[in-house]
């Protein structure tokens, strides 16, 4: 969806520093609405296909494989 209808209530509902939790984080669309607006996002999504654009929109995007090569090396 749009960045547009995600802005009002990211404004409305997170003080500038703050964190907003997304539990379908899809392809990041709240994550670059949240980090172009100086708020923090942690961003869930079952399906790893979504972490590349996820990726692409936000910058830096952490997965569940890469903990695992953490603490696995």
């Amino acid at each position: 969806f749009p960045p547009e209808l995600i802005y009002r209530p990211v404004i409305a509902s997170c003080p500038p520093g703050g964190t907003i939790l997304d539990p379908f984080g899809g392809s990041g669309t709240t994550a670059a609405v949240c980090t172009g607006n100086d708020r923090n996002c942690i961003a869930i999504d079952l399906d790893i296909r979504n972490a590349g654009l996820a990726a692409q929109r936000v910058g830096m995007f952490l997965t569940v494989e890469h903990f695992e090569r953490e603490t696995v090396a």
